[in-house]
């Protein structure tokens, strides 16, 4: 039986002095995006856990210290990226985010307008990688679309790229479907309005309603809320770390499949710099 690894999550309600952003979709990993305008930076955080999961649903945790953070350095940029949904094969034929650094690394000698014009190239060249991997056997299965919603289905992965290009600050978020009728591959895009501090974030949706939102927050989590005088990283991080607490299985499911080792950074005009590093 062909299995493959994953990393995903859902959405929320409003934040703090961080206005929330939802990046919807059912997907397998907690990644937390704060956009910090007075001190022009970016803190995102994700958790450490990659599982392995069978066609047939079956879940097995492959490590909890996965890395899902990247950065990205050139003369013209500082920024990371960030995936949810189908990462590979267990086999190793087909790694979702190694060809998207591959696709990455090969831009670095172009110049673009700006950060979003850099997302939309990194996009199409994307799509292209996983039409020549199904053409040529790295991609023999396209893995089921199971718990998304009807606009969402067959939806593989998204990609959230974030951080500075010539100066100026970018968030964009590409989702990549596959179309069954043609064997190909579509990308829909979408970049939020970075005209105030926000938070963007994809996990479990009732989790999120209790950290960043109004909902009733259950006592065994109530730890990882966020004070009103929070910076950036303790907003980004009491999500992941809610996610990832115990008790967040008896409120979401959905949490069994988060966890590990939590890692940050900041992204801002000085660079790039972790807050709190991955596994070495």
């Amino acid at each position: 039986m062909q299995r493959y690894f994953t990393w995903d999550g859902f959405p929320p309600r409003n934040t703090l002095s961080f206005p929330t952003v939802s990046l919807g979709g059912h997907d397998m990993t907690a990644i937390s995006m704060a956009y910090d305008l007075p001190n022009e930076r970016f803190v995102i955080a994700a958790d450490g856990r990659c599982a392995l999961k069978g066609i047939g649903g079956e879940i097995e945790t492959k490590t909890d210290e996965q890395q899902k953070i990247f950065p990205v350095e050139s003369e013209f940029m500082s920024m990371v990226y960030a995936m949810t949904g189908f990462a590979g094969f267990g086999n190793g034929l087909f790694e979702t985010i190694v060809e998207g650094g591959e696709v990455i690394r090969s831009l670095y000698k172009y110049r673009f307008h700006d950060g979003y014009e850099f997302a939309k190239k990194f996009s199409e060249n994307m799509a292209n990688a996983v039409q020549v991997a199904r053409k040529t056997g790295r991609f023999p299965v396209i893995p089921p679309s199971e718990g998304l919603a009807a606009g969402e289905q067959g939806r593989l992965f998204k990609f959230y790229l974030l951080g500075y290009y010539g100066g100026f600050p970018f968030f964009a978020e590409s989702r990549f479907y596959h179309i069954e009728e043609t064997d190909h591959i579509q990308v829909r895009g979408s970049n939020p309005e970075l005209c105030q501090s926000q938070t963007l974030f994809t996990g479990s949706d009732l989790i999120a309603a209790m950290i960043y939102g109004n909902a009733l927050t259950d006592p065994r989590i109530a730890k990882h809320k966020p004070a009103q005088s929070a910076d950036a990283l303790e907003v980004a991080t009491g999500f992941i770390n809610a996610c990832s607490d115990p008790a967040a299985v008896e409120i979401d499911p959905w949490c069994r499949i988060v966890g590990g080792r939590l890692h940050a950074a900041e992204i801002s005009l000085s660079g790039f710099r972790w807050l709190i590093s991955p596994a070495a």
